[in-house]
C-alpha cells in the first residue's frame, strides 16, 4: 500500500513552494518594472528640457538674423 502512494502525497507542500516562488518572481518583476518606468520618466523629462532649450536657441538665432 505504501508503494501506491503518489509523489504528491509524500510532498504535500510542494505546490506551496511553487506558488511562493511564483509570487516572489512576480514581486521582483513589478519592482523592476517600476524602476524602468521611473528611468523612462526621467529620460522623457530630460529630452523635453533639451527640446525647449534647443527651441529657445533657434528663436534667439532667428531674432539676431532678423533686421
Amino acid at each position: 500500500m505504501n508503494i501506491a502512494r503518489s509523489s504528491s502525497a509524500r510532498h504535500p507542500y510542494g505546490m506551496y513552494v511553487v506558488f511562493l516562488f511564483g509570487y516572489l518572481m512576480m514581486t521582483l518583476l513589478i519592482f523592476e518594472q517600476g524602476r524602468t518606468i521611473e528611468g523612462q520618466k526621467l529620460l522623457i523629462r530630460s529630452l523635453f528640457f533639451d527640446s525647449t532649450e534647443l527651441t529657445a536657441m533657434k528663436l534667439q538665432q532667428a531674432a539676431r538674423r532678423a533686421p
